[in-house]
């Protein structure tokens, strides 16, 4: 059996460890902090959690993906819950709760910010663009520097800015 070292057990590092281990590898993962999670981490100070950003979280079709590829079913292992408000943010005078769901958003951006509407629908149609080009390079290999010069990189690269 082949051994195999992972440094860092963030989610790169995690979904590594578990693909390789699927394909009959011995994996050790190494972590400098006391739990595993990288940047899907959360900080509690008394009673008030900030999630350092587990964006990877949202994708669920490539949890999903990863989870099949290593012949998992990813709700054997996670609990997973649609939340919706996404979030709060308290102002002074306001506090605005952004929802995943466009008719939602637009409810709570006519109630607060109704000079707004269009500059979201416009950024988000914006930001769609930009990840459909983005998203498949999720998928490519980075096994030396030339990879970074393929041509849906270099597409991707062109939108992204």
């Amino acid at each position: 059996m082949k051994k195999v070292a992972i440094v860092g057990a963030g989610p790169g590092g995690l979904a590594a460890g578990m693909l390789l281990a699927s394909r009959g590898y011995a994996v050790t993962l190494f972590e400098k902090n006391d739990c595993v999670g990288g940047r899907s981490q959360a900080v509690l100070l008394d009673q008030y959690r900030f999630d350092l950003g587990p964006t990877y979280l949202m994708h669920l079709d490539s949890l999903h993906a990863l989870f099949t590829t290593a012949g998992f079913v990813l709700e054997d292992f996670v609990e997973v819950h649609p939340i919706d408000p996404l979030y709060s943010l308290v102002f002074e005078d306001k506090t605005f709760r952004p929802s995943r769901h466009r008719d939602l958003m637009h409810e709570e951006l006519k109630r607060l910010f109704p000079t707004e509407i269009e500059h979201y629908d416009r950024f988000m149609h914006d930001e769609a663009k930009r990840f459909n080009h983005i998203k498949p390079l999720m998928h490519n290999p980075f096994q030396n520097w030339l990879n970074y010069f393929r041509p849906n990189v270099l597409k991707a690269l062109y939108h992204a800015s």
